[in-house]
């Protein structure tokens, strides 16, 4: 049914109303006709828009409201926290913003308030704990902002408590009170900012959670369910269990869950934990919790659902083996696996293991490494195909990762719709291009010239920063960055082996290198991308622009080159090395090591300042013995006695 027939309005006995799971598309004061008469009116899962107007509190005998699940606009009728009779409020899954109705009355009958999945803003209202017949309440994934409200542990009979992926912060001190919630049973405050410890004084009087009801009760008792004058109504609810987003349409009066994940308690789990029996699922992932995890747990047999992953707990909780039918345990290697494979998960790892201060050891030991395989391999094997041996190491890279995925150690990318693929296709074209010239540059210039340029890069980035998004640095950084940029000239003026295109191939290439270390380094702090997923992303992209670029660029005769043995094994090891070295480099790209980054600047610079100065010595002795051969034409290209680097990842340095 699409509409309402005009003989439904005219009905004056009418008294209570259900069109739901139908097409519906007006709105909802068609119907305010008959409000005066309703004392229940059911309309969710239509397509209803527009508000709710004020005129529904003419309602004064209404029981129940669901309007669940439309497309209703506007905010909610502050009079709707008046209505005496009221029962069931539920408005869940709509388009509603303001703030909640700020005055519930004393005499309030309401049971059930549903407003999960809308646009509320502001604090949540002291008055409701007026309402103390309240058992369901749920304002799961809007935008209030408040603190805990602790008001709402006088409330006797509230069983279900949702406020998860809200802007809730601060630590959750349990008040002066008397038996604070006693009848709860599900309590999800996931996807906040909540801070301190875990509220250890409202864990262990959770009595709803301690009691373990087994199949004994009353048919009539099995959920948690409304009667009204003229029916039933049925609460539902959507919880995280086994990793995964499940809605009970019928919530079991014997289910018990607690979900305090992705906030950010601190300090021990508190022993009473292990108290609450009846749990079927905990979940207190995400935090910053410590410690071992209390053998009290032991004693939860009825767990089915246990993550704890990410956190920095530790021991060997032997307990786990006694659970029953090995549920709990089978959900916590689950949880602990998913962390290896999520992009969340693995980013964690990422830095908790590897820090700015690792990447970027491990970025200039691998550097090191190429620079001597690719002295070899430009030098004494004389590949002379800068662009096609940046094309072997991306191939070589894909080939590794494409193994790491088939054995499921390759962490899976975030979800598609947080970042485009014209990003991910941006990345890897200028990564071609950055990579590429890189070689190039080595070829055509020295080595001093060529370091030095790679250094540019990294006051390139921060100018780019600066008129791309506004960003700045501090002072210390800045007179860092002079001392660098003038180093960097002085030292490319006096470089012996100046090459005027070779030098106008190394400021082409700082560009697009610049951009790659502000692509690689957005996508992996805002998109949750680790190093290994981005790569595995991009490399494809990466190769077909190479392959574009070799024409242009590389001489000819790559065909013609000797493949031998030793060649082709020289330039596998570089390939390998490179693989590395994209890996390492992105991991520093990654950690954003600020300060760490400028300070490896300078200290390069000044190696490189050091080397500059034995150049210009030695240049001076070998100007003075005048020696016949040293003004014969060369032979053999300069650049295949120089060292290479395949890829763009700066050796003595990473993103500001």
């Amino acid at each position: 049914m699409t509409e309402v027939p005009d003989w439904l309005h005219e009905m004056d006995s009418l008294q209570f109303l259900n069109l739901s799971r139908n097409r519906l598309t007006s709105s909802v004061d068609q119907f305010s006709r008959n409000y005066s008469l309703f004392y229940g009116l059911d309309l969710s899962f239509n397509s209803l828009g527009g508000d709710i107007s004020s005129s529904i509190c003419n309602a004064s005998s209404l029981e129940i409201l669901n309007l669940s699940h439309n497309k209703l606009t506007g905010i909610i009728p502050q009079c709707l926290g008046n209505l005496s009779y009221l029962q069931v409020l539920d408005l869940q899954m709509n388009k509603l913003h303001g703030t909640l109705p700020s005055t519930f009355s004393q005499n309030s009958w309401l049971v059930t308030l549903n407003l999960n999945g809308n646009q509320l803003e502001g604090p949540l209202p002291k008055s409701l704990s007026n309402c103390t017949s309240l058992q369901f309440l749920d304002l799961g994934n809007n935008q209030i902002k408040d603190t805990f409200p602790h008001g709402l542990q006088t409330l006797p009979d509230l069983e279900v408590l949702v406020l998860r992926a809200n802007k809730l912060y601060g630590p959750i001190t349990s008040l002066k009170g008397k038996n604070p919630f006693p009848s709860l049973k599900i309590f999800d405050i996931s996807c906040n900012n909540f801070s301190g410890q875990i509220p250890k004084a409202y864990i262990k009087n959770f009595e709803g959670m301690k009691n373990v009801v087994r199949d004994e009760v009353d048919i009539e008792l099995l959920y948690m369910e409304q009667i009204i004058d003229f029916g039933i109504y049925t609460d539902s609810v959507t919880l995280t269990m086994k990793q995964n987003s499940i809605t009970f349409m019928k919530i079991p009066t014997m289910f018990a869950q607690i979900d305090l994940s992705k906030n950010m308690f601190e300090g021990d789990i508190p022993n009473v934990m292990g108290e609450l029996h009846a749990l079927k699922g905990l979940n207190l992932s995400h935090n910053r919790l410590i410690g071992p995890i209390p053998q009290s747990m032991g004693n939860l047999t009825s767990l089915e659902s246990l993550d704890l992953s990410s956190n920095m707990l530790t021991g060997k909780p032997q307990w786990l083996v006694r659970m029953v039918g090995g549920r709990a345990l089978e959900e916590l290697r689950a949880s602990l696996y998913n962390e290896l494979r999520t992009s969340e998960g693995a980013k964690r790892q990422q830095q908790r293991y590897c820090g700015p201060v690792v990447a970027l050891t491990f970025n200039f030991m691998v550097a090191v490494g190429i620079i001597m395989a690719n002295k070899l391999v430009m030098g004494k094997v004389g590949f002379n195909f800068p662009i096609f041996l940046t094309f072997v190491h991306y191939i070589t890279a894909w080939l590794l990762l494409a193994i790491f995925k088939a054995l499921a150690v390759l962490p899976v990318s975030p979800p598609s719709k947080t970042t485009p693929f014209s990003s991910l296709f941006a990345l890897g074209a200028v990564m071609a291009f950055a990579s590429g010239l890189a070689n190039t540059s080595l070829k055509y210039n020295s080595v001093g010239f060529y370091q030095m340029a790679k250094i540019a890069v990294t006051p390139t980035i921060v100018l780019a920063e600066f008129i791309l998004y506004k960003k700045t640095i501090s002072f210390n950084k800045v007179v860092a960055l002079a001392v660098v940029s003038a180093g960097v000239a002085v030292a490319t003026v006096t470089d012996l082996e100046f090459n005027l295109f070779g030098a106008l191939v190394a400021i082409i290439w700082i560009i697009p290198s610049a951009i790659n270390k502000i692509l690689w380094s957005t996508l992996q702090q805002q998109g949750n991308w680790t190093a290994l997923a981005l790569m595995w992303k991009t490399t494809p992209i990466t190769v077909f622009f190479l392959g574009a670029l070799m024409p242009w660029i590389d001489p000819p005769g790559i065909l013609s080159f000797k493949w031998d043995v030793n060649n082709s094994t020289a330039i596998l090891v570089s390939a390998l090395l490179g693989f590395l070295l994209q890996w390492s480099g992105a991991l520093a790209l990654g950690s954003d090591p600020g300060f760490v980054s400028i300070g490896g600047a300078v200290v390069a610079l000044s190696g490189m300042s050091v080397y500059t100065t034995l150049n210009l010595h030695e240049s001076k002795e070998n100007t003075s013995k005048q020696l016949p051969k040293q003004i014969l034409p060369s032979s053999k290209p300069k650049s295949a006695s120089e060292d290479s680097t395949d890829l763009n990842v700066n050796i003595t340095t990473a993103v500001v």
